[in-house]
């Protein structure tokens, strides 16, 4: 196997093999901080098409600081899934029955707490992520680990379970709130 060697260029390396195989490496670096500098033209080139705008719908109207701060304040609530057409927890992705025809779950299965916040979300066959323009409610297991409220959010009252709701509490739902958020419960 015979070798070609060439003397090298300053700041330029060269890998060759025998005649008629391939250059492996032949980059030259300089000393300058431009990144571009010394990759060949051909890998720059913008061999992309540009972007159809069209498959893009209508730009929503930026929120103020206010706006988004009042709905990240806003209160979660306590909610009984039979009075909502909730199917799904917003947090894990679970799902509490098929349709909201069917039958509510079994205690503590049949509560939701529901949030309102702009949602994230995909349209079955898109990979696109979309945001909702306005604020909708999304519905959580009664779990900290799917609202991600913790022991100071309910304990400044941004956790409410309203009068309604709390005379149809049995015990065992009345329990797990307490015991899931310390919720005081009187």
């Amino acid at each position: 196997m015979d070798t070609l060697s060439l003397p090298p260029q300053e700041g330029e390396l060269l890998f060759l093999s025998s005649p008629g195989d391939r250059v492996l490496c032949g980059l030259k670096v300089s000393g300058t901080n431009s990144v571009d500098e010394g990759i060949p033209k051909h890998v720059l080139a913008d061999d992309n098409p540009p972007r159809d705008l069209a498959d893009f719908g209508e730009r929503i109207q930026a929120t103020t600081i206010e706006d988004a701060n009042k709905e990240s304040n806003a209160p979660y609530e306590v909610v009984v899934v039979h009075s909502t057409a909730a199917t799904t927890c917003y947090g894990c992705k679970g799902r509490v029955r098929d349709k909201p025809s069917l039958p509510v779950p079994p205690a503590l299965y049949d509560l939701f707490i529901r949030h309102s916040e702009r949602r994230v979300f995909n349209r079955p066959g898109e990979t696109k992520i979309r945001i909702s323009s306005k604020p909708e409610m999304a519905y959580y297991h009664p779990l900290r680990s799917c609202t991600g409220l913790d022991h100071d959010d309910v304990k400044v009252g941004r956790l409410i379970v309203p009068k309604d709701v709390h005379r149809l509490l049995n015990k065992v739902q009345s329990r797990h709130l307490i015991k899931e958020f310390q919720l005081e419960l009187d």
